[in-house]
């Protein structure tokens, strides 16, 4: 996918471990991902790839009657 340094930042900050931050935390992550993301020739000017890959796991229960 392509994203931007605002569009990176804006999908981070949909996960749940930046959404319970508090607002202090939530501000000095972003700083800094958007301070890391401007610093590298890579990603500091338009579009850049960036793989993103989510693992999910599905468990049933083991009920015994």
């Amino acid at each position: 996918m392509r994203y931007t340094i605002e569009s990176l930042i804006g999908m981070v900050c949909t996960h749940s471990n930046v959404l319970v931050a508090s607002a202090e935390e939530r501000a000095v992550a972003v700083e800094r991902m958007r301070a890391f993301l401007t610093a590298q020739p890579e990603t500091s000017s338009g579009e850049f790839g960036f793989p993103f890959r989510t693992l999910a796991y599905r468990a049933k229960s083991a009920v015994t009657a």
